[in-house]
């Protein structure tokens, strides 16, 4: 970053100032040179203002930089041109400040534009701004503070600094999040496996118990498993033998069964052979009986032959007889029928007559049938008259109802609220007031503090300055203890020829002790050389004072809270009641209407049916109802009748034609079955007498039965004695007894064995089963253990557990940081004349390590710790680190532009010669390029550098100009 233009406008003792750094031209390297008190810091903090929003140290109040010589309507900002690489921005920003009248500051204003081909706006707010500020100089306030500008009291910090303070410095110059991120996201995932691979574990565990076996198994997952698979394996064997066994004696068992199941059918078909042969010798002595019972069985079915026929012929004439009669009685039946339905027809004639009256009544009964059907036509009355009711006792409620004028009782409720809200600002306003001298208080208190400690420094070291000491024998005893013949001496590098003796080493000690006490002494005193005492007896009178008027402000609040809360309750209640008011007047209103409507439709009710009320119209509906449906049963009973009528003397007509028919065909029939009847007779030799006498039927049909009965059997006795003889084909009968016997024995051998043989299977497939899963399981579970242990060890060796103890973003860190002390070695060494030089400490610490500091001293040939240089020393020190670290950023080109460093004060720590050696420092670091700025008082300084800004003070306000020489 290069500045280009700053303006300041009521900032610090600049009213309207620019800065126009390119006044500069060639000379890059200038002095700010001004009174005290001049502004010249106040350049500084408006650069940093404008890109952070922030002062150019901590210590300094950024709500101060407004001008106290600004109107009270004027607006103080800073706006700040500068140059990243090619790019060229402008950052501008209003400070807050409280206008006249308010009691709140107003808003902070940012804007930042990139200017290097077309305006373009990067950041309207300053919400926005923080991002694209950080994005574009990848750097933030306190990293700016300690690489860019190096402020009074602060410029030493990153040098004194611990690892932990360094590393977010560190990591944002050279990009080494990534390396954290890495960190972070190997442990997670370690956490993670972790968790996975016991969970397996305790699955596997599970399933191990679930194993069926007589012993249980101890030991690791794979150690139980291997003794489980040996074990199943047993129970296989044991299994095969099981089942072996119990299908041999499953194959002797049903040969057994069957020899067994042969003996015992053939003796069965051999007693079964005896008894159908004694079945056919009783069959063949039968045979002359039953060839008398044919002959019997044929004479009974003649007879039964012939009397059927007579029988027949005699009920053919009975049939005949009770023709005849019917067909007299019909014809009777007919003429009645007639007769009856003339007298219907003459009714039907008379209901004609009746006829019109009836559809008129009908007509009207349909017409208002809905009046009847529908309900609200029944209630109408009633309905009418309980609106009037009720628009009634509504009018009653309005007369005792008045509206309430809600206008006067809102206007003191707005006056009361807005009182209570001006007692509610006067309140914050005190306890603001009083937070900020609080703080204040605090400050002053703690620079108190700082000031006593900075007396109690000051006045030992006084008193060591006031003891004598001679400082060339301590100076002669520290080079002898480590100068040797023929040696290069570190100083002047030529070779020792010979060393002086010692002086007295006691006198050595004790000057070593005091100077390394004042040496600390100095650089405590030095941090604390900006505090002084602070009276704060008027700043605890004025916080006291303001807590009293607090108090007051807050029970006048309370009281007024009160009045609020009492007019708001009597608000709401009238206007409740006035809501009350309008729904009853909106009701009233509705009822009008609704006791018109239904009005309305009465009137066209009683025009339409001529009645005077829905009763004496009802009355009417129902008469003519009932009228029209005894016409209508009477009309449907005369028809139905006169068609029953009809209907049944074409049925009796259809019966007259049927019975003469009958008649005349059963002649012809009569006189066949006589003729067919005399020649049987004669034929077998009969007379009609012999017909007469009575025939048990019966005895013919058990004679046939018996017949059959003989036949069936003669049939069934002869097959039987085929198959029995097909089927035991010679064999003879065997006892079975020991066989039976034999069988049981060995089907309770088979149950048992059958028994085992499934729990044993049942046993080792669940086993099996779980065996697969554990394998399955097991192959998972130690490829997650074997990763588990590889990311383990690199979590543990990137997370800072390795013999170094550094993290890997630490051990990346160190590097950067050993090549930037390489480059501030080169500074150091031409800036102390050889003597001093950078060293990374090593030693290993818990924590965060690996980026502490320390100083090697050549003239002890001793490492020294930072703090135990002096003033002028640590000056030297941190500025030969910050530009060596500028140096190395640049040469990384990591997206970071270090194109500048300004440097306020802490030349006037440095001794002339010393001075002269930190002058040419800069000046070389000029010629490489970048812009170097410097505040200081030394006069020196303004004969060595030829580039000047003035900072030019009338008392109250300040200007600038550059002079160039």
């Amino acid at each position: 970053m290069k500045p280009i233009k700053l303006e300041l406008k009521n900032f610090g003792p600049f009213i309207n100032e620019t800065v126009h750094f390119d006044e500069l031209k060639e000379e890059q390297l200038f002095l700010i040179s001004g009174r005290t008190g001049s502004g010249k810091t106040i350049l500084f903090d408006a650069m940093t203002y404008a890109l952070y929003g922030e002062a150019s140290t901590k210590d300094r109040d950024k709500n101060a930089l407004r001008s106290q010589f600004a109107d009270d309507n004027d607006i103080a900002s800073v706006t700040f041109t500068f140059k990243i690489n090619d790019a060229i921005y402008v950052a501008e920003r209003q400070l807050p400040y409280r206008k006249p009248g308010n009691k709140t500051m107003t808003d902070t204003k940012f804007q930042l534009h990139d200017i290097t081909a077309n305006k373009k706006l990067l950041a309207a707010k300053p919400a926005e701004g923080r991002q694209a500020v950080h994005d574009i100089m990848k750097v933030d306030v306190n990293q700016f503070r300690q690489i860019l500008i190096l402020p009074q009291g602060e410029f030493k910090r990153f040098l004194l600094s611990s690892s932990k303070e360094k590393q977010p410095v560190l990591r944002t110059l050279f990009g080494t999040v990534r390396f954290k991120l890495l960190e972070d996201q190997l442990t997670a995932e370690t956490k993670a496996l972790e968790a996975r691979v016991h969970s397996l574990e305790e699955r596997l565990y599970i399933l191990l118990e679930q194993i069926k076996s007589e012993t249980k198994s101890e030991g690791t997952v794979r150690q139980q498993f291997m003794s489980y698979q040996e074990e199943v394996q047993r129970q296989q064997q044991a299994l095969e033998a099981v089942q072996a066994d119990w299908k041999e004696k499953s194959e002797l068992l049903s040969a057994k069964r069957r020899t067994l199941e042969e003996a015992a059918q053939v003796n069965d078909w051999l007693q079964q052979l005896k008894a159908t042969e004694e079945q056919q010798r009783d069959l063949i002595a039968k045979q002359g009986y039953i060839q008398e019972v044919r002959d019997k069985v044929s004479q009974l079915k003649v007879l039964d032959y012939l009397k059927e026929k007579k029988e027949a012929l005699a009920k053919l004439q009975d049939r005949r007889a009770a023709w005849g009669a019917k067909q007299k009685a019909l014809t009777a039946d007919k003429i009645s029928e007639e007769n009856l339905l003339a007298s219907l027809k003459e009714s039907q004639a008379q209901l004609e007559q009746d006829k019109s009256s009836a559809d008129e009544k009908r007509r009207f009964r349909d017409h208002h049938r809905h009046y009847i059907v529908e309900e609200e036509w029944q209630e109408l009355e009633s309905r009418i008259a309980l609106i009037d009711e009720e628009i009634q006792a509504h009018r009653q409620k309005l007369e005792n109802i008045r509206p309430v004028d809600t206008g006067a009782l809102l206007n003191e409720l707005t006056t009361v609220m807005e009182e209570r809200e001006a007692l509610s600002q006067q309140i914050q306003d005190k306890q603001l007031m009083i937070s900020q001298l609080e703080r204040e208080k605090s400050d002053y208190d703690k620079q108190n503090e700082q000031a006593m400690a900075k007396e109690t420094y000051e006045k030992e070291l006084n008193e060591l300055n006031l003891i004598q000491t001679e400082p060339l024998i301590a100076a002669i005893a520290q080079m002898r203890e480590h100068l040797h013949s023929g040696e290069e001496c570190p100083v002047c590098l030529q070779q020792v020829s010979e060393v002086p003796p010692l002086p007295d080493p006691e006198a050595l000690a004790a000057y070593r002790k005091i100077e390394h006490r004042k040496i600390r002494l100095e650089s405590l005193i030095e941090p604390l050389q900006a505090y002084s005492f602070h009276e704060t007896a008027e700043l605890t009178a004025r916080i006291e004072s303001l807590q009293t008027e607090l108090s007051a402000l807050t029970l006048a609040k309370d009281q007024c809270d009160m009045r609020y809360q009492a007019s708001a309750a009597r608000y709401q209640e009238d206007l409740k009641n006035e809501q009350t008011y309008q729904s009853h007047l909106q009701r009233d209103e509705k009822l009008q209407h609704e006791l018109l409507t239904q009005t309305q439709l009465y009137d066209q009710f009683r025009s339409r049916t001529g009645s005077l009320n829905y009763r004496q119209f009802e009355e009417t509906w129902h008469r003519y109802d009932q009228v029209i449906q005894d016409y209508e049963t009477t009309e449907a009973e005369l028809n139905s009748q006169v068609h029953d009528k009809e209907h049944d003397i074409a049925g009796l007509e259809n019966e007259v034609s049927h019975v003469t028919a009958l008649l005349a065909d059963s002649e012809t029939e009569y006189e066949a079955l006589t003729l067919k009847l005399r020649s049987d007779l004669e034929k077998n030799k009969l007379t009609e007498e012999a017909l007469a006498l009575n025939i048990d039927m019966s005895l013919l049909d058990t004679l046939q039965a018996e017949i059959e009965e003989y036949r069936s059997a003669v049939q069934a006795v002869q097959f039987k004695l085929d198959e029995l003889n097909g089927q035991i084909a010679g064999r003879t009968f065997t006892d079975i007894r020991p066989m039976e016997e034999a069988v049981r024995n060995l089907e309770d051998t088979v149950t048992m064995l059958e028994a085992e043989k499934h729990t044993r299977l049942i046993r080792v497939k669940d086993n099996e089963k779980l065996l697969q899963q554990i394998e399955a399981g097991l192959k998972e579970y130690e490829a997650k253990v074997l990763k588990q242990q590889d990311t383990l060890e690199l979590s543990r060796l990137l997370s800072g557990k390795n013999p170094h103890n550094l993290t890997l973003e630490n051990y990346v860190l160190t590097y950067y940081l050993e090549q930037t002390l390489l480059l501030a070695n080169v500074r150091l060494n031409d800036m102390t004349h050889h003597r001093y030089q950078f060293r990374r400490k090593k030693e290993k610490s818990l924590g965060y390590s690996g980026l502490d500091i320390e100083i090697f001293d050549r003239y002890s040939n001793q490492v020294r710790d930072i703090t135990t240089l002096s003033g002028g020393e640590t000056f030297l020190a941190s500025l030969a680190l910050a530009l060596g670290l500028s140096d190395y950023v640049t040469q990384l080109s990591g997206g970071i532009s270090l194109e500048s460093v300004f440097i306020d004060e802490g030349f006037g720590t440095l001794d002339n010669e010393t001075l002269e050696t930190a002058i040419e420092s800069l000046i070389e670091l000029e010629r490489s390029g970048k812009m170097v700025g410097l505040i200081s008082h030394v006069e020196m300084l303004k004969s060595r550098i030829p580039a000047i800004l003035h900072v030019e003070s009338s008392g109250y306000i300040s200007t600038t100009r550059f002079a160039v020489k």
